[in-house]
């Protein structure tokens, strides 16, 4: 089976996985790297440099947004940086997970033979 061209991006491991973590919800910094660590089952742990790092290349790219004080939940403190995945950060989100879920598959097949 011959793999698929690949599209503008590539995410890299840490990437995929603070996009997973904000599909669901906006999260701070720190929610985030909580949220990282569980759906990885503790694979993935981003320490501040590099989340804060993963987190504004992200940004840069259009693949999240850091939202304004005032899209803060109203319980929350204004100091917390609050992001939120882009419609560009989803489509690349799927892209990759449908990548992944291919070359699994391709693995799979191959293993079964």
């Amino acid at each position: 089976m011959a793999r698929k061209s690949r599209s503008d991006h590539r995410l890299k491991r840490p990437w995929f996985y603070i996009l997973l973590a904000l599909v669901g919800d906006d999260l701070h910094g720190s929610a985030v790297e909580r949220e990282v660590l569980a759906l990885s089952g503790g694979s993935v742990r981003l320490w501040p440099v590099s989340l804060y790092g993963s987190l504004q290349e992200l940004s840069d790219r259009g693949l999240i947004s850091e939202l304004a004080g005032s899209k803060h939940p109203s319980d929350e403190s204004e100091k917390k940086r609050y992001y939120r995945i882009t419609k560009n950060g989803r489509r690349v989100l799927a892209e990759e997970a449908r990548d992944m879920a291919d070359t699994a598959q391709e693995a799979l097949a191959r293993l079964s033979t």
